[in-house]
């Protein structure tokens, strides 16, 4: 999580990520696809004698065909959006950016399905390309 995002507090004493808008905050894909940008994991794949590679392997398998599932990420996402739409972040995107300037499309469970259906094929091809030695 990069943008979009305001830690709230809820009226418990919980915090929690609430987004500050739908049009960026679930998919766009300003970076691309970047999978090392956490210098940690980066020098861990780089590492040979500490087995990580093959210990994410089988991890990312079991994930992906959980949590990571398109299915499974798809209706996460849909909650989330519904989350941020009662928290007023739709409303804000029509205040703050009139419809002739925005993407309606951007934010919504179609895109995000449309956006997964891309991306967890280039995650596959990340982990599954990654040396074992």
């Amino acid at each position: 999580i990069r943008h979009n995002f305001n830690l709230a507090k809820s009226g418990s004493g919980k915090f929690y990520l609430l987004s500050w808008d739908n049009e960026g905050s679930f998919g766009v894909n300003w970076f691309a696809f970047e999978p090392d940008t956490n210098n940690l994991i980066k020098r861990l794949t780089k590492l040979p004698a500490t087995g990580f590679n093959t210990k994410l392997k089988a991890r990312w398998k079991i994930l992906h065909a959980d949590q990571f599932s398109q299915g499974k990420m798809a209706a996460r996402f849909a909650a989330y959006i519904s989350d941020s739409n009662k928290g007023g972040a739709r409303a804000r995107d029509v205040v703050l950016w009139p419809q002739s300037k925005r993407d309606v499309y951007m934010g919504t469970a179609t895109y995000i399905d449309r956006y997964l259906a891309s991306w967890l094929p280039k995650a596959d091809k990340m982990v599954s390309d990654l040396p074992e030695k």
